[in-house]
């Protein structure tokens, strides 16, 4: 997959934290947006995964994802590996559509370049028609042929 320019340099944490996005204002998302991104991602792994795979896999720099991985509870690094740290089997079956979809959201525009479905099935290890449930669930993204597109773009 083709990524771009890397767009979440940093988590919003600040009382300006919305629970979304804030990339007029130093290329920043909210930590709780964010970090459940990761858990959902870390969780369709289906195993623990070190920092820089990680950081790869959202187009940002592994202190983002330390960070991330730092505000919520469900994980945690044991020195450059990051773990799910609650029970998976419960964690799996939490993971609806509006989750997923929340999770392709943060993840398919972190790659800053044209995503399709099938690179985001890989990534996120699911079924491609999943993925098209997902981005059809989510109120701000769309799809053009097999390419995923954001309003805003």
């Amino acid at each position: 997959m083709t990524v771009g320019p890397m767009m979440i340099t940093g988590l919003e944490t600040g009382p300006d934290d919305d629970g979304g996005w804030n990339l007029e204002n130093g290329d920043r998302i909210s930590v709780d947006l964010f970090s459940e991104a990761l858990a959902i991602w870390l969780l369709l792994q289906g195993r623990d995964v070190s920092v820089r795979e990680a950081s790869a896999a959202f187009n940002t720099t592994e202190f983002v994802i330390q960070q991330a991985a730092s505000w919520r509870d469900s994980l945690r690094l044991d020195g450059d590996t990051l773990c799910f740290v609650k029970d998976l089997d419960r964690a799996r079956e939490a993971i609806g559509l509006t989750e997923l979809s929340r999770a392709i959201q943060v993840i398919s525009a972190a790659q800053n370049a044209e995503v399709t479905v099938s690179e985001i099935a890989v990534l996120m290890m699911v079924a491609p028609a999943l993925v098209r449930g997902a981005v059809e669930e989510h109120p701000y993204m769309y799809l053009f042929e097999d390419e995923i597109e954001h309003d805003g773009e």
